[in-house]
């Protein structure tokens, strides 16, 4: 069978055609969802939920301690590997390091030593035990370097100030710390770093106001940024510094803007949201950013009839806190936006009492995870 040369041409271009619609980042008709699903199939392009115990004590259920990849066309989660033994505790705290292969938290992993209580631990993301930290307890906001070499933290630092606990960066190597702020209201992201590694954001309060802050890792100064916010997070691409300020106490949202990390110039508005209640954490190439808020009410509805209830209790209350959550995706290409994942929110019978529960509360994006099938 011969072909024309004008037939062949017309193969090949067709072809072409194809490959460049399968490999293309987006186009104008895909949505945020079906481009995440697509990614997470070529490329292994996911977010990953960490769960942690609900009460580090062990008077509370106990919620699953692992990595969950969020599976983005069935909007669920695909159950990962316990990371801890049944007998091991941590706090409702903890971060995954850039490459997704590590994790910092506090931990209880021996529950008859008081001395273990709380004290930093580096996991694997198979959970074997990597390094701790007895001397740093009751850690949180744990926000790791670019490359994985320092870990931000609040902490108390048994072996300077045991009375205190203090913003601090610890050497993950030497084990070493340099105290930053020791100021009762701080606030830090996983996301906090510049990507060259020499600075790092973070929230304070000082005369009663949230301010933003820069430090910086070669000069050991703070230097504040913004009279107001909350959630500073860097983008990877370092080209900004987000925070989201709210739309007052008694309203629900607010919204994200970015600044210059030089601080020079007037802040932009990124997007205000309904109900929103988490900083953003940005994708690597900073095009998505995830972010958490309540399910609105009318939302409910439309999630189906398991959540009405829930409608009506809030209403009741005058309180949106009963509901579930909503961790959604924002791709700032064209400002779209999509849910991609329910975070359920709940109480349930314990020991005689009842106790509250949750879902993930940290997210980390990662690239080359294996899509998973379940």
């Amino acid at each position: 069978m011969h072909t024309s040369e004008s037939g062949r041409q017309f193969r090949t271009l067709s072809i072409i055609a194809a490959l460049a619609v399968w490999c293309a980042p987006a186009n104008a008709n895909e949505s945020v969802r079906t481009e995440l699903t697509r990614l997470q199939k070529q490329k292994g392009f996911s977010l990953v939920a960490l769960a942690t115990a609900a009460d580090p004590g062990g008077n509370a259920p106990r919620d699953r301690e692992s990595i969950d990849t969020v599976v983005f066309g069935r909007g669920a989660l695909s159950l990962g590997k316990q990371l801890l033994s049944p007998d091991a505790r941590i706090s409702d705290n903890g971060s995954i390091s850039p490459d997704g292969s590590e994790i910092a938290l506090s931990t209880i992993l021996n529950p008859g030593n008081p001395k273990s209580d709380g004290m930093l631990t580096i996991l694997g993301r198979d959970g074997h035990l990597v390094r701790s930290y007895p001397c740093l307890l009751d850690g949180s906001d744990f926000c790791w370097s670019p490359d994985n070499s320092k870990l931000v933290l609040r902490a108390f630092d048994n072996s300077v100030d045991p009375c205190n606990r203090t913003l601090q960066v610890l050497d993950l190597k030497t084990g070493l710390t340099e105290k930053v702020d020791s100021n009762d209201d701080i606030h830090v992201t996983s996301q906090c770093w510049s990507p060259d590694g020499k600075h790092f954001v973070y929230t304070s309060r000082h005369f009663n106001n949230r301010e933003i802050r820069r430090y910086d890792e070669d000069q050991k100064t703070s230097v504040p940024l913004e009279g107001e916010g909350w959630g500073a997070t860097w983008s990877p691409d370092g080209k900004w510094i987000s925070f989201f300020v709210g739309d007052g106490e008694y309203a629900a949202g607010g919204t994200y803007y970015i600044i210059s990390p030089s601080g020079e110039g007037e802040r932009k508005t990124l997007f205000h949201q309904e109900y929103a209640i988490a900083p953003l954490w940005w994708s690597p190439d900073s095009r998505f950013v995830a972010y958490v808020t309540w399910a609105g009410l009318l939302e409910r509805f439309t999630m189906g009839p398991r959540y009405i209830p829930s409608v009506f209790d809030d209403l009741m209350n005058l309180d949106l806190g009963n509901g579930p959550k909503r961790l959604r995706v924002r791709r700032l290409d064209d400002n779209s936006d999509t849910p991609v994942f329910t975070i359920e929110n709940g109480f349930t019978n314990y020991k005689g009492q009842i106790w509250g529960t949750h879902g993930p509360t940290e997210f980390q994006w990662l690239s080359g995870v294996n899509p998973p099938s379940n």
